[in-house]
C-alpha cells in the first residue's frame, strides 16, 4: 500500500462540555504521515506576521499586526498590538472590542478594564460585563448593581439579571434576589437548568430550604448535568440528611462525594464566576469559542480555583491552536484536582502538537497508571510510536489499550466506541505486512461499528492493491461512497477498484472525481495515469504519472512511475474482465 494510504486515528482527548468530559471521537485521513490528532496540528506560522512599521506608526498597521497574530493564535501577541493601537485610534469600537477580548483572553486583566472603561457610552455588551466583574472583585456592589441595572437593551440580559441576584444576595436583599430569578424562570427554556441552579444556590445561601429542595430536585430529574450542579445537589442532599436523593445522584451520575467534582458556592464572587461559567458552557454549545473564552477567564479572575473554567479555557486554545497558552492554563490544575489527570492529558496532548514527543511520552506513561486516563494515555503512546513508524512498537500500545477496554467490558462485549482501537492496531499490523492480523482487526472494527466509511475503505482499498476478493471490496467502497460521497480518498478507492476490475471507462470518471479534489496526491495522479493508459488516453496518461513523479511518491511509487513513463503499461499488467472475474 502506499504511502498515500496510511491512515491517521484522531483520538480526540476534551471534550468541551460543562462536565468537563475526556472522550474519544476519531477520524481517518490518508495520506497524512504526521500525528494524525485534532488537538495536535501543527502551525507553521506561530510567531505571526512580521510588518515593518514606520518611524511613525499608524493604527492600521498595529490593527494588521495584530490581525495576523489572531490569525497564527498567538493571543499573547495579538493583545499587545491591539492595545497599541488603540493608543493611535481609540474611536474605533470594533478595534476596541477585539483588543478588549484578547486582552481578557490572555489574562491581562487591568489593561481590558481600561478599555472598557473607555466604552462605558456604547453600551457595549463586553465592556459592561468586564467592568461589573472588576466591580464585584473590588468589594464595589453598588456600582456592580448599577452597571447591571443600566443598560438600554443589551444583548446580554440573562447574564446581567443573574448576576444582579447574586449582588442583591451580597447586599442582604435576599428576597429582591430571588425575586430576580423567580422572573428569570419564565425566560427561555434553554437556560432554565442555570436560572434554576443559581436560583438554588441562592435559596439555599439565605435559608430558603424549601425553594432549594425543590429547584435541586428538579434539576436531578434532568438527564445530564454539569459536574457544578451534580456536586453542589449532593453536598445540598447530604446536609439534608437524605439518603434516598445521595443515592438517585449515585446511581444516576456515577457520584458520591468521595472526590469533590466542584469547589462549593459560599460568596458573592464565587456565585458570579459559576454564572459565567455557565453562561460560558452554553455559549459554547452554539460554537462561540471566543465569547466563552472571555467569560471563562472572567469567572476565573473572581474565582481562580474554578478548574472548570482552566479547562474549557484551555481546551478553546488547544482547538484554536495556542498549545503555549493551553498548557500554561491547564498546569493551573493541580493534581489532586478532580481534573488533574484529564488536565495532564491535554498538557501531553499540547506537547505532541508543538513536537516535544519526549515530554509527551513522560506525561502519558505516567497516565497509564490512572484506570481513568489508561486507554487515552496507551493510544496516545501508540500515536506517538506510529508517528515514528515503528509500527511493532504502536500495535503494543494499542493491544494494551484494548485489553483495559475488554477488561471493562459487560457481559465480555467491549463497547462499540473502542472500533478505533483496532482500526488503529489494523493499521499497524497492514504496514508491518502481517495481513492476516490486520484483516481481522479491520473486520472487528466493522463489527462494532457496522458500516464505517473510512474501515470499510481501507480494508477494501487493501484487498483491491492485493488483488484479492475485488467484486467483494468494490461492493464495500461502493457503501463506503454511498456513507461519504465526497470523501475523495473513497472516491479514488472506488475507481481503482473499477480498474482492476476491468471497468476502465467508470473507473477514469471516479479517479478523475478523485484527482479533482485532491490535485497533487501523488497516488491519485498514478491511478488516474493508469486508467488513462487502459482508455487509449496516453498522452494524458504520461502527463499524469508526471505529475505524480513531481509530488513526492514514496520510492517504491516513484520506481514504478519512472518505469511506465519510459515504457508504458505492458499489456499483461492491465486488469481485465476475465483476470479478475475469479478474484472474488
Amino acid at each position: 500500500m502506499s504511502l498515500a494510504k496510511k491512515s491517521s486515528i484522531i483520538i480526540i482527548l476534551l471534550a468541551l462540555a460543562a462536565a468537563g468530559a475526556v472522550g474519544i471521537s476519531r477520524h481517518m485521513h490518508r495520506g497524512i504521515t504526521g500525528m494524525g490528532e485534532e488537538f495536535a496540528q501543527k502551525i507553521s506560522d506561530k510567531i505571526g506576521f512580521q510588518i515593518g512599521l514606520a518611524p511613525k506608526p499608524s493604527w492600521v498597521g498595529q490593527y494588521l499586526s495584530g490581525y495576523h497574530a489572531t490569525s497564527a493564535k498567538d493571543y499573547e501577541k495579538a493583545s499587545d498590538y491591539f492595545s497599541g493601537s488603540l493608543n493611535l485610534r481609540a474611536d474605533s469600537e470594533t478595534l476596541q472590542t477585539q483588543a478588549m477580548s484578547l486582552l481578557l483572553v490572555s489574562g491581562k486583566f487591568s489593561e481590558a478594564v481600561q478599555i472598557a472603561k473607555t466604552m462605558q457610552k456604547t453600551n457595549n455588551g463586553l465592556a459592561r460585563l468586564t467592568l461589573i466583574v472588576d466591580a464585584i472583585q473590588n468589594n464595589k456592589l453598588d456600582e456592580a448593581e448599577r452597571l447591571t441595572t443600566d443598560q438600554k437593551g443589551d444583548a446580554g440580559t440573562i447574564i446581567n439579571h443573574v448576576i444582579e441576584a447574586w449582588i442583591k444576595y451580597g447586599k442582604g436583599q435576599k428576597p429582591e434576589a430571588e425575586n430576580i430569578l423567580k422572573s428569570l424562570r419564565k425566560s427561555d427554556e434553554a437556560f432554565l437548568p442555570f436560572v434554576d441552579y443559581n436560583y438554588a444556590l441562592i435559596a439555599n445561601l439565605s435559608g430558603d430550604k424549601k425553594t432549594a429542595t425543590e429547584l435541586y430536585d428538579s434539576l436531578v430529574k434532568i438527564a445530564q448535568l454539569p459536574n457544578s450542579i451534580v456536586s453542589s445537589a449532593y453536598a445540598f442532599y447530604k446536609d439534608q440528611n437524605n439518603a434516598e436523593k445521595l443515592a438517585l445522584i449515585k446511581s444516576k451520575f456515577n457520584y458520591d462525594g468521595a472526590v469533590s467534582k466542584h469547589p462549593a458556592v459560599t460568596n458573592v464572587k464565587q456565585g458570579v464566576a459559576e454564572a459565567l461559567l455557565g453562561v460560558g458552557s452554553i455559549i459554547l454549545t452554539e460554537y462561540s469559542p471566543d465569547k466563552s473564552a472571555a467569560l471563562f477567564r472572567l469567572a476565573l479572575y473572581l474565582n481562580p480555583e474554578l478548574d472548570d473554567s482552566k479547562l474549557l479555557l484551555g481546551s478553546i486554545l488547544m482547538t484554536e491552536g495556542d498549545y503555549k497558552g493551553a498548557n500554561e492554563i491547564l498546569s493551573g490544575i493541580k493534581q489532586d484536582s478532580y481534573l488533574g489527570d484529564y488536565a495532564k492529558l491535554a498538557i501531553a496532548k499540547n506537547f505532541e502538537a508543538m513536537d516535544d514527543d519526549t515530554k509527551a511520552k513522560q506525561y502519558f506513561e505516567l497516565l497509564t497508571q490512572n484506570k481513568e486516563t489508561a486507554i487515552d494515555a496507551y493510544v496516545s503512546l501508540g500515536d506517538l510510536a506510529r508517528k515514528k513508524e515503528s509500527y511493532q512498537e504502536a500495535a503494543d500500545y494499542y493491544t494494551k489499550s484494548i485489553a483495559i477496554a475488554t477488561a471493562e467490558a459487560k457481559d465480555g462485549k467491549i463497547a462499540a466506541k473502542y472500533w478505533a482501537l483496532y482500526f488503529a492496531r489494523g493499521v499497524c499490523y497492514e504496514r508491518l505486512k502481517d495481513m492476516d492480523k490486520s484483516e481481522a482487526d479491520l473486520l472487528a472494527a466493522l463489527k462494532l461499528e457496522p458500516n464505517q466509511p473510512d474501515v470499510m475503505n481501507y480494508l477494501a482499498y487493501t484487498w483491491i492493491d492485493d488483488g484479492k476478493n475485488l467484486a467483494k471490496a468494490k461492493d464495500m467502497v461502493l457503501k463506503a461512497h454511498e456513507e461519504k460521497p465526497d470523501d475523495p480518498q473513497i472516491t479514488d478507492s472506488l475507481g481503482w477498484a473499477y480498474f482492476k476490475l476491468g471497468d476502465f471507462n467508470d473507473s477514469v470518471d471516479k479517479l478523475e472525481e478523485a484527482a479533482t479534489l485532491l490535485p497533487y496526491d501523488p497516488t491519485v495522479n498514478d491511478h488516474l495515469g493508469d486508467a488513462y493508459w487502459q482508455t487509449g488516453r496516453k498522452n494524458e496518461a504520461k502527463f499524469q504519472w508526471e505529475r505524480a513523479l513531481k509530488n513526492d511518491p514514496e520510492p517504491k511509487l516513484a520506481e514504478s512511475l519512472k518505469k511506465k513513463l519510459e515504457n508504458g503499461i505492458a499489456p499483461d499488467n492491465a486488469a481485465t474482465p476475465t483476470q479478475t472475474s475469479n478474484a472474488g
